[in-house]
Formats: C-alpha cells, sequence, structure tokens
C-alpha cells in the first residue's frame, strides 16, 4: 500500500532532523578542537547545551523513523562522546561522586593548597572554602573590606593577613604585601611571604564575562564575541 502523505512528512521530517543533528555534531566538534577566536560565540556555550539539542534531534528522528535506530542510536553515542572530551566540567563532578567535595588528603611539605571562588559578594559563599583548609584563598566578586577582614580573623586568627580590592581579595595565614596603591577593578596582586627565603606572587583575577547572547543568527553577535575574546 503507497505510505500516506502524513507518513511520507514524518519520514522527511525524521531524515532532516538526523542530517541536523550529524551537521551539528560536526560543526560543534570541529569549534571545540580548534577555539579559534572567530567561533568563540559556539564555543563560549556549554558543549552539553549543544549536545542535548543534537541528542534531542536524534531521538525526535528514531521516533519518526523507528526503522533508522542504529542510526540514530550511533549519532547518540557520537554525542556522548564529544561531551566526555568537551565538557568543561565533567571530570570534577564524576571526581566529586568518588572522593566527596572536601579535600581529606594532609599537606605535604613545602606545598601551598590555594582555593578561588567567586562568591557574588556572600559572605556564606565565601566561608564554604574553608572546607578545603586552605593556605590562600582568592575571592571575586568579594565581599566589602570589612567583611573580609572578620572572614580573614575567623579563617586564620592573629595570623591572618589580608589584601581587598573593588572586586576581588586575598586572604591568607603568611602575611601579604600588596603590589599597588590603588586596587585596580578586576585583579588584586599580592606577595605572600611563605618563610625567610621564599615569596610567592600571587593574583586574584576576575575574568571578563561572556556576552551571554545566544541570537547566533545575527551577524553583529559572532563580532562581538570575536572582540571579547581578543
Amino acid at each position: 500500500m503507497p505510505e500516506s502523505r502524513t507518513s511520507q512528512l514524518a519520514r522527511g521530517l525524521g531524515a532532516a532532523l538526523l542530517v541536523f543533528s550529524v551537521a551539528l555534531w560536526a560543526g560543534t566538534t570541529l569549534c571545540f578542537l580548534g577555539r579559534w577566536d572567530q567561533v568563540a560565540a559556539v564555543t563560549v556555550l556549554p558543549q552539553w547545551a549543544w549536545a542535548s539539542m543534537g541528542t534531542l534531534s536524534a531521538v525526535m528522528a528514531w521516533r519518526l523513523r523507528q526503522e533508522h535506530l542504529p542510526v540514530s542510536g550511533m549519532i547518540i553515542i557520537l554525542w556522548l562522546l564529544a561531551t566526555v572530551c568537551f565538557a568543561d566540567n565533567l571530570l570534577p563532578l564524576i571526581r566529586g561522586l568518588f572522593h566527596g567535595s572536601a579535600c581529606k588528603r594532609p599537606h605535604q611539605n613545602g606545598t601551598l593548597r590555594i582555593v578561588t571562588l567567586n562568591c557574588a559578594s556572600s559572605p556564606l559563599a565565601a566561608a564554604e572554602v574553608m572546607k578545603f583548609h586552605p593556605d590562600i584563598v582568592l575571592l571575586q566578586e568579594s565581599p566589602p573590606a570589612n567583611i573580609i577582614a572578620e572572614l580573614a580573623r575567623a579563617w586564620y586568627g592573629n595570623s591572618a593577613s589580608f589584601v581587598a580590592g573593588l572586586d576581588c581579595a586575598i586572604v591568607s595565614h603568611y602575611p601579604l604585601k600588596a603590589m599597588e596603591d590603588r586596587a585596580p577593578n578586576h585583579y588584586r596582586h599580592a606577595i605572600a611571604t611563605i618563610s625567610s627565603s621564599r615569596e610567592v606572587l600571587v593574583t586574584s583575577l576576575r575574568l571578563t564575562p561572556p556576552l551571554g547572547r545566544v541570537d547566533l543568527w545575527n551577524p553583529a553577535i559572532w563580532h562581538a564575541y570575536l572582540r571579547s575574546s581578543r
């Protein structure tokens, strides 16, 4: 019996979704491999966002063209492999499942434990770093200097030292010496005196956040991402 028009449309849509998913996988994988400035509009989005779109397309194609289940399954496997390779936070999440979020290993002689956190100006969020027992804490979007002083005393007692800027701060139980008289907007330098013969230059840096635009069909957005990545 000849296929109905609805079946033909479903099969055609399924084939288009398969082609779209494959093309999206190939294009995004190439961009994440190269990470060129010219494709920053693509790579600034997390890889799992593209993988979710491509996987959903493959699943919908399988529902519309069930005889192409092996092809859809292969495409889904390709997306999973790309996620494993390019997802920024996947490995730390897996490691946290097995080892927990708090560091239980003791300090080794001659090593420094440094923790960095964008705490969004929240003292409670900043206080979470102490479960890692750091020697030096780097904060971005830090609370006001008076709050930083209170946190430093609570964390390190009489040996506490801190350098606070407009947007970044450094807290340590080693003595700190600020590198600038006037605090810059998005970073703070300090020298930590670890011992009489050892000094370390420490920088708390807040990177410029991405534009957060997803209207990639607009050529101006590609130019804006290119300028911000340089």
